[in-house]
């Protein structure tokens, strides 16, 4: 009965999170721990007990996502150029692509 009151605040396989300081995609959740892929490739295996008291960050729950990007440009530089440039790039899709092919 304990297990469904939790079930919902477990993240899924697959699922891109935060635990602990440790950020990843989820491979394996057990009674004991929970296993991430770490982007760089290790895996870290966290024990359930962490899990439960420290806070989840789970990056795939919501559809969207909001990135930051800062653009630096020189005093001599036409601002239009740069958003033209800013504009194209946006418009190529490449930052989308980073982020899928890191998955």
């Amino acid at each position: 009965m304990t297990y469904q009151v939790y079930a919902g605040a477990l993240p899924d396989i697959g699922d891109e999170v935060t635990i602990a300081g440790h950020r990843g995609y989820v491979k394996n959740v057990n009674i004991m721990s929970t296993e991430l892929k770490q982007i760089d490739n290790p895996r870290v295996i966290i024990p359930n007990s962490k899990v439960w008291n420290n806070p989840i960050i789970n990056g795939t729950r919501m559809p969207t996502r909001m990135i930051a990007l800062e653009y630096s440009v020189s005093y001599t530089t036409v601002i239009s150029d740069a958003v033209s440039v800013k504009t194209h790039e946006q418009e190529r899709g490449w930052l989308h692509r980073m982020i899928r092919d890191n998955e």
